[in-house]
């Protein structure tokens, strides 16, 4: 019988969570019970109990409890449930997870999910899941099932039961339906681009599908690039044709979309082969507009759509930012080349519009040339990122590194 690991504080929400339970079993699910309750003893028994959780974090939960630390509390319980459910699936003992909660609980399901690997079945309600200012909670979560409580996880109220019956179907569900394992059947390129290098990831992706490569697109947005490089460290994914690398620069200059500082370091890291451009490089994104700083106000901007204030990197920003990628390819443990479209990194970038700046984007090159290591090459090309000559040249570039 399948079995679903169901994870959650039972000190507050044993009610919710037994009906929760108790519902999944009805679908002919074997439930496993983990208790990340922290204030006081559970409504009914777990299976993993909140000081099996503790203890798995390198703490005593009574002790705990004494000291009064909220932080200390929290902290522990998040990493002893992810520590807990990765171990019981390294050790085949569940088919699927399925967390609920508030904040907290959003907090820790978050945790339990991005320390399980893609595919593996994964559901979580949250009274988290539309508020703007709590996405950071869902990052790096992967393919989890994020299901909007609606209201309050308290009561059962028949708003909330009806959330229940159709998160514990959705669980029993993916857990019932036999996929056999992913077997890669073609070397798998990943690839990352937003809308201004659409052109020319689409037209790179035909030539690499049509020679015999399987590719995976991934949206530079921030979330797109952090599951992307944790995907190349699983063992995914074989090349890359990393376009659009944009995801660094809200690290260093500010704005929305930052892949973390892992951005650029999984193909390094893994030793498969690399052709990365610096895509949309020119580009800092605020949202919403005003919430542009101070010492950007009197920078070229955009208006992407009503909500998206895109403001233009200077000289000085993309030779730091060009510093940072070489840094960070000069890691490489495989073939890593580079690929620089000399007339501009992204749609907005072209030659004639107002936010086109040669000068900055050579700024990038240069600090690439004299960084990166010797036996990283840069090739140059007399045309724009969303030509279909650069296209031909990144594809053939592409195939040449995966002979290699």
């Amino acid at each position: 019988m399948k079995t679903v690991a169901v994870i959650g504080a039972l000190d507050t929400k044993s009610d919710e969570f037994l009906y929760l339970k108790t519902r999944i079993e009805r679908e002919g699910i074997k439930t496993l019970v983990v208790d990340t309750g922290i204030l006081g003893s559970p409504g009914f028994s777990p299976d993993i109990s909140a000081a099996a959780v503790a203890r798995e974090a390198g703490e005593n939960l009574e002790q705990m409890r004494r000291e009064h630390s909220r932080q200390k509390s929290n902290d522990t319980m998040l990493k002893g449930a992810a520590l807990t459910v990765r171990r019981l699936h390294e050790e085949g003992k569940i088919d699927g997870v399925i967390t609920m909660g508030g904040g907290r609980g959003t907090i820790v399901g978050g945790e339990v999910m991005r320390n399980l690997p893609v595919g593996f079945p994964k559901v979580m309600v949250s009274t988290q899941a539309t508020n703007g200012y709590a996405q950071h909670m869902f990052e790096g979560i992967n393919d989890t099932f994020v299901i909007n409580s609606l209201v309050d996880i308290s009561g059962l109220n028949d708003i909330l039961k009806m959330v229940m019956n159709k998160a514990a179907v959705t669980i029993a569900g993916m857990v019932k339906m036999e996929q056999a394992p992913l077997e890669k059947t073609r070397p798998r390129i990943a690839m990352s681009m937003l809308g201004i290098t659409t052109p020319c990831v689409s037209a790179v992706q035909r030539r690499l599908e049509q020679a015999g490569f399987e590719t995976l697109v991934f949206h530079s947005n921030g979330l797109g690039g952090t599951c992307m490089e944790k995907m190349i460290r699983q063992g995914w994914i074989d090349g890359t044709a990393d376009i659009t690398t944009a995801e660094l620069t809200p690290g260093e200059l500010g704005g929305i979309g930052y892949a973390g500082p892992e951005r650029l370091t999984g193909g390094a890291d893994m030793g498969i082969p690399q052709v990365v451009v610096p895509g949309a490089m020119d580009i800092i994104d605020f949202a919403p507009p005003e919430s542009v700083p101070e010492k950007y106000l009197d920078r070229r901007f955009i208006m992407h759509v009503t909500s998206l204030k895109v403001v233009r990197t200077s000289v000085s920003e993309n030779r730091h930012m060009g510093k940072l990628m070489a840094g960070k390819l000069n890691q490489s443990k495989g073939k890593a080349v580079v690929a620089f479209p000399l007339r501009g990194l992204s749609a907005n970038d072209c030659e004639g519009t107002p936010f086109y700046d040669r000068e900055a984007d050579m700024a990038l090159l240069e600090a690439l040339e004299e960084n990166l290591r010797n036996d990283i090459p840069i090739y140059k090309y007399d045309c724009h990122i969303n030509d279909e000559a650069f296209a031909d040249a990144v594809a053939g570039l592409v195939q040449k590194v995966m002979i290699s």
